[in-house]
């Protein structure tokens, strides 16, 4: 069902410490005039974000866990390929490319 996803991504967080996210999620087409767009939520749990900048995520401990929700709209460009625009509570946007295995 393309309606739920999961996923591992690996990334430098934005203080220039190794960060990984761990998630499941749904992904919802909400109109029939663009069936390309897509909406998607997914959560899961978050490590990386350790002192000083571990209060920048909810629930973060401070051996550098916690758990998140990323809320994104995005858009397939072919069958594999899209772009995203996530967005990071008040702290800013992320754009993303993704490959999915069909």
């Amino acid at each position: 069902d393309e309606r739920h996803i999961a996923g591992f991504a690996i990334f430098s967080n934005s203080f220039g410490q190794p960060s990984q996210y761990g998630y499941y999620g749904w992904r919802f087409r909400p109109l029939d005039s663009a069936p390309k767009l897509f909406v998607k939520l997914t959560a899961g749990v978050i490590h990386g974000y350790k002192r000083p900048y571990d209060g920048k995520i909810p629930f973060n401990n401070r051996h550098g866990w916690g758990l998140t929700a990323i809320p994104a709209v995005g858009y397939d460009f072919t069958r594999n390929w899209g772009g995203q625009v996530n967005v990071l509570g008040n702290a800013g946007l992320m754009f993303q490319i993704n490959y999915a295995v069909r």
